[in-house]
């Protein structure tokens, strides 16, 4: 009688298969990556859209704001009203000083140094005729002993050859404030939103983690299987 003795088939594997750790680790890295370009954006951000804030930080100095300007008609001229603010906190700063000049006609009017008529309030009458006119308003430190970091202010009106104001379509200065504020903000909430959101629906990779790599071998015999047992 004849034995035959059936040897084990043995198959050298020249690639490495990812371990189930290194499977499972996948999901978290990915989450990493994703906190980390948010947190790219949120600096740049900052940069871009935020600079005196990042000075007033550092320096301690009062970032000046003129969060309205409003001018109505006088027999005089055109009076010029200010509402100056601290631009971080939104609060209302007095003892600074603005600065209003006028460009228009081929002619520029002297610079009228505003009064503070009220808390916060500085007002002054330029003298303009009929035209288009650029008005330059410039807040700086004035009499105040604080340290302040200035600003200035471009706005246009127009006077009729009847010497009143024509009113402008455009919004006033306080809303352009409000939005200059408002954007980066929201920009930043949408960003982590979706950054969030596209965690939580990702799959996890650690779901595969239990497949047999030798199931994807023919050569491979399965596991719990005996080469022998032919």
């Amino acid at each position: 009688m004849r034995v035959r003795t059936v040897k084990p088939k043995t198959t050298v594997r020249t690639g490495c298969l990812p371990s189930r750790r290194a499977t499972r680790r996948a999901g978290p890295r990915a989450g990493f990556g994703r906190l980390g370009a948010f947190a790219a954006v949120v600096l740049v951000s900052s940069v871009l859209f935020a600079p005196t804030v990042l000075a007033h930080h550092f320096t301690g100095e009062v970032q000046l704001w003129a969060a309205a300007v409003d001018f109505r008609d006088s027999p005089s001229g055109v009076v010029v009203t200010v509402e100056l603010i601290e631009r971080e906190s939104g609060e209302s700063v007095s003892g600074f000083g603005v600065r209003v000049t006028a460009t228009g006609n081929g002619e520029q009017v002297a610079p009228v140094e505003l009064q503070e008529s009220a808390f916060a309030v500085y007002s002054g009458t330029l003298p303009l005729g009929p035209g288009v006119w650029e008005i330059l308003v410039n807040t700086h430190q004035g009499t105040s002993s604080l340290p302040a970091i200035e600003s200035a202010h471009r706005k246009t009106l127009e006077i009729d050859a009847a010497g009143r104001l024509v009113p402008s379509a455009g919004g006033g200065s306080g809303a352009t404030t409000v939005l200059a504020i408002v954007l980066p903000i929201c920009a930043v909430v949408v960003v982590l939103a979706v950054v969030l959101r596209r965690r939580r629906l990702a799959p996890d990779d650690g779901t595969d983690a239990e497949h047999d790599p030798a199931d994807d071998d023919p050569d491979v015999p399965a596991t719990g299987d005996d080469p022998a047992s032919g």
